[in-house]
């Protein structure tokens, strides 16, 4: 009868654990190739 709460925290933890490989992934790519990544500013 806890199986939903169990596959929310699942989901959870692993949309949490996704989202912070990606943020480090791309902080990593960001830092290693020294990119200006400026453009993505949003002003025109």
């Amino acid at each position: 009868m806890n199986t939903p709460v169990t596959i929310a925290a699942s989901r959870t933890q692993t949309s949490t654990l996704a989202t912070g490989a990606t943020f480090l992934g791309l902080s990593g790519y960001a830092l290693t190739t020294r990119k200006n990544f400026s453009f993505m500013n949003g002003e025109k």
